[in-house]
């Protein structure tokens, strides 16, 4: 891959798949206590108990990744101005 890529390529994509695992830590636990909550509910036919805990557990998603995007964005128009790309990099379609 380093030499389809080359050096500067490789390392744009190492970074970016190392920044990608790092999101996987933004779970804070909501996924292991919404399906908690939810089968407790739904054994004990507490369906609006449930439907409660689910939609929280959405907002809470959904705003963890609102923020997260608007943060990407942020840090990469004002990285990506600093970093000196080789051009052939920049403008290389995929090929795959």
């Amino acid at each position: 891959m380093v030499r389809h890529l080359g050096n500067s390529g490789y390392g744009v994509w190492a970074l970016t798949m190392s920044v990608t695992g790092y999101l996987g830590l933004l779970d804070l636990g909501v996924r292991g206590a919404v399906t908690r909550f939810v089968a407790k509910f739904h054994a004990r036919a507490e369906d609006e108990n449930a439907s409660r805990v689910l939609s929280s557990g959405l907002a809470i998603f959904v705003s963890v990744a609102v923020l997260t995007v608007a943060f990407s964005v942020g840090i990469a128009l004002s990285v990506i101005v600093r970093l000196k790309f080789q051009t052939h990099i920049s403008s290389r379609r995929r090929s795959f």
